[in-house]
């Protein structure tokens, strides 16, 4: 698939002020979210499945399947995330990334469930 001159199939490291036109939803998983305990005991990590939940809620349709997800950073409890959402490389899917502040901690895209 090609993009149009000047747009990348990668996700920026940083996100910009130009950046905030785009759909978004936010969430923070809270120190007490039992997938935290053992995950990593005296610095917890939220597990990158937790985080694709949050994005698949936040777009609030069902998904069918994760083509692709990257993780770039470890989260930590208790740190707001920001979700990007647009258009994704094929018809039935949306593009993700999730910011914390303007590091960026995920992208990939969801397919979504054809809608009867």
């Amino acid at each position: 698939v090609r993009r149009p001159a000047g747009r990348s199939n990668r996700p920026r490291d940083r996100m910009t002020d130009a950046d905030s036109t785009r759909r978004a939803a936010g969430f923070v998983i809270p120190a007490s979210h039992p997938a935290l305990a053992g995950h990593f005991p005296g610095q917890p990590v939220v597990p990158g499945a937790v985080i694709l939940e949050q994005v698949i809620t936040a777009w609030g349709r069902p998904c069918r399947l994760i083509p692709s997800a990257k993780f770039h950073r470890a989260l930590g409890p208790d740190q707001p995330v920001r979700i990007q959402f647009e258009p994704a490389r094929f018809d039935d899917g949306v593009r993700f990334s999730c910011w914390r502040a303007t590091d960026l901690i995920c992208s990939g895209e969801i397919q979504l469930t054809p809608v009867p």
